[in-house]
This record gives structure tokens, sequence and C-alpha cells, in this order.
């Protein structure tokens, strides 16, 4: 595994094969070059989530094209602001060549527009001409939506059993406020290694894939659910909010994984749409 830094102790590009970095059996090399999380591109319509055996955050997103398109981008951009903000060095890595140089060009000219070393490493790129173009014309918010345009709505999965109690209090608690745990104990508990910080927001994806339903079935399991199994398993409550409200809280916050999150806690009202419960409920 080759390590090439785009921005010195900041932004790095891997080059090597998926199986080098494949979950939790990645090269030690790059735990031990200081990276701390991994934004990874492989050639595949899975997405996965978790922390290497080495300590490495890993956001996985894979896409079936060579190019990626404007909104892949800027998943990557968010990704890497976010990690910086936290504390840990990110790097990326994609199957396709062109996919990885167009992924580090957008995170570098994006958040290090005058770093003229950096412009220098990286390839020229018609798909990032067309992203910071985009960006300058309507800004980022824009960028972020991946899901159906005719149904801009964000949820938020929890078990049925949980959902009136939430409907009770009026507001969504992250995991730290609502357990009064240190975020430090949830993440060594946690199923799939999210870093601390992560149990400090109200998570929200966008509603298909099912990628809430796939969480809250696997915490209940104890172990990762696919989709088709999350199928099979207990129903879960959905609440649902609208995108564009969300984006505008003032703790909204942005990873490159989730659609939204939201510090500390979310008030139901003005921003709860509807709720979705099993029948039986």
């Amino acid at each position: 595994m080759k390590i090439e830094w785009i921005v010195d102790g900041k932004l790095a590009r891997l080059h090597g094969s998926n199986a080098e970095l494949a979950g939790p059996d990645e090269d030690p090399c790059i735990a031990q070059a200081g990276i701390g999380s991994l934004f990874a591109v492989p050639v595949s319509d899975r997405i996965f989530n978790g922390r290497s055996r080495a300590g490495t955050w890993h956001a996985q997103v894979g896409a079936m094209s060579a190019t990626p398109d404007p909104k892949l981008l800027q998943q990557c951009v968010d990704f890497v602001r976010y990690e910086l903000k936290w504390g840990r060095t990110p790097a990326v890595w994609a199957e396709h060549s062109e996919m990885a140089e167009a992924l580090v060009a957008a995170a570098a000219r994006r958040l290090w527009p005058d770093r003229a070393d950096c412009e220098s490493r990286l390839a020229p790129s018609v798909i990032v001409d067309k992203y910071m173009a985009a960006i300058g014309d309507g800004g980022e918010l824009g960028m972020r939506w991946r899901g159906p345009d005719e149904q801009r709505i964000v949820v938020h999965c929890t078990a049925p059993e949980c959902a009136q109690a939430i409907l009770d209090s009026g507001v969504l608690l992250s995991s730290a406020a609502l357990t009064g745990r240190a975020a430090e104990e949830l993440s060594a508990e946690s199923l799939f290694g999210d870093p601390t910080d992560y149990f400090h927001y109200v998570m929200f994806t966008w509603a298909w894939p099912r990628s809430g339903e796939i969480v809250v079935a696997s915490k209940q399991a104890g172990r990762f659910v696919n989709a088709a199994e999350a199928e099979e398993r207990t129903p879960v409550a959905r609440f649902n909010f609208r995108f564009e409200d969300l984006a505008a809280h003032p703790d909204a916050e942005f990873d490159g994984l989730h659609m939204v999150k939201i510090r500390d806690r979310l008030d139901l009202d003005p921003y709860l749409v509807s709720v979705e419960l099993p029948q039986d409920r």
C-alpha cells in the first residue's frame, strides 16, 4: 500500500488493492502513518461503515462507475472536512484511479483553495471543474441530497417500543444525552466501532435504501444484518423530516455518511413531518 500526501498531514490518497484495506484486515501501514479514517470507493453497490483492527474508521461507499458524480464528490468533501474537525486525519481510496483523482481533487480544491503545493499534486478533472462551478453557483446544500428529488425526506429510525417515549418527550436525543453515559464508553461498546463524536449527534438518513432499518436490526441482533434480513426482523418506527428543514438547523452537521445530523438534540416541533409505526402498534 502506497500513501501519497495531497495536503501534508491533512489529506492522503492511498494506492493499492482493495484486499489491502478491506474492512478489518487493512494494511497496518495506514494507521501507522497517522491516518485515522478512510473514504473508500470500491466497484460495488455495498455500503460499509466500521472500524478496522488497526483502529481506522472506514466509510466504504460503493460505485459502479469509474467517474464520480458531483454528489459523490460533495460526500467526500463533507467526510474530509468533518474528520479533520474531530481530529482524525482522512485518506481517500478508490478502485478506479480516475475516481480517486477526482475525489482528492474536489476535497483539496474545496478545502484548501490557496495551497499552490497542493494544486501541483492534483490531476486535471473535468468533473471536478463542473463541481466547483456548481458550488460557486448554488453552494453545497444542493449537492448533498442523494435521494429521489420528488420526496426529499430524511428519517430517524428506532425500535417501536421507543417511539411513544420520544413522542411524549417531544425531542430526539443523541445517545450520549439520552443515556447520560460518556461517549467513550458508548463507542467502546458500539457494534460498528463508531467514533466517540458520533454519540453526540442525532442521525438521519434518506428513506431508501433503508439503512436506518439495517442499523436498528443490527443492534438488535448484535451483529451486522443485511438489507434482506433487516426486512424480515421486527419492523422499526420511522420519524420523517424534510431534508432542507434539518439542513438549516443551527446545529446541523454533514459527515459524508449520513444525510444530516443534529448535535445533542432535536425538538420534534416544528420539524417532524410524520411518524410511521408498525401496524400492530
